[in-house]
């Protein structure tokens, strides 16, 4: 028997390299073909999507402000008040209309 490996360092490491060289060559066809798959399975989702999505309205733009919002507050007030007052008069005036007559 001889003390000598069957294969030697420099044949591993060109092995090795052809190996890596494949590799490379079939990393890069995988990766070349994947964005190509990925747009075919995109294009899909996206008319699925499309499909089942809410139509996009365009919101208007609201023109409401602090100051605009606290005038008519205000204004409302002024009218409720004004009510209640002119309903408890006219109460009044329909008990003591009962009473005297």
């Amino acid at each position: 028997m001889s003390k000598r490996p069957l294969v030697t360092r420099s044949e591993l490491r060109r092995q090795k390299r052809t190996q890596g060289m494949k590799s490379e060559r079939a990393v890069k066809t995988t990766e070349q073909s994947k964005p190509v798959q990925q747009m075919k399975e995109n294009s899909g989702q996206k008319k699925a999507g499309h499909f089942y999505r809410k139509p996009y309205q365009k919101k208007e733009e609201k023109s409401v402000s602090r100051s605009k919002s606290n005038q008519r507050s205000r204004e409302m007030n002024t009218f409720l008040m004004k009510s209640i007052g002119i309903v408890a008069v006219l109460l009044v005036l329909v008990i003591l209309a009962i009473i005297y007559l």
